[in-house]
């Protein structure tokens, strides 16, 4: 899915998040804490309409700690940040994506994995997609618009794992098949 009305990577990731996730399920974050705006988001701040809100519990891990088997084992979603983000971590290769991927799957045969893929779109020939991620999320207004792009995100992936985030970007029922584009296709393809 690739639309204006996805009007950042953190929103892209929040649709991604409420579409999968349901009550008592578990979030884990693979590469430690999330972006600030990401907590939001999550219920680590705070905030009216959070997956905290909605019985969502939330656990994280260091990929230095390489990988929490309990942890892994009870998450029903894994997220990868690709990126550091506005703190001093390394950002990730496919190669470490796919190698962190392969790790928690074979712990966890179940769990989605999905990588907020900031910053690094069309930065190396292959994406997480390739490396076995489940979905992949991100905006369109850095790498990969490079300010070509007025507005706009994306969320790819795995058709079973598409078809549940898909109502969450309009209304259940109607998913990805309905929403103006605003002349602003031609931008986007």
């Amino acid at each position: 899915m690739v639309r204006p009305q996805i009007v950042s990577g953190t929103h892209a990731i929040a649709i991604s998040l409420f579409g999968l996730l349901r009550p008592k399920d578990t979030l884990l974050y693979l590469s430690g804490e999330p972006y600030e705006t990401g907590e939001g988001v999550i219920g680590i701040r705070e905030v009216e309409g959070s997956l905290r809100d909605f019985n969502i519990n939330y656990e994280e891990t260091d990929l230095n700690e390489l990988l929490d088997i309990e942890k892994i084992k009870r998450a029903n979603v894994g997220v990868i940040q690709r990126s550091g983000g506005y703190s001093f971590k390394k950002s990730l290769t496919i190669a470490e994506i796919g190698e962190y991927i392969d790790k928690a799957k074979k712990i966890n045969p179940d769990i989605c994995i999905m990588v907020d893929n900031c910053y690094g779109e069309f930065v190396e020939d292959l994406e997480p997609t390739d490396a076995g991620a489940d979905v992949v999320v991100g905006s369109l207004i850095k790498n990969m618009g490079a300010g070509i792009t007025p507005t706009g995100g994306y969320i790819t992936g795995k058709e079973k794992y598409i078809n549940k985030i898909e109502s969450r970007l309009t209304a259940p029922g109607v998913g990805r098949d309905i929403g103006p584009m605003l002349g602003l296709t031609r931008l986007f393809l």
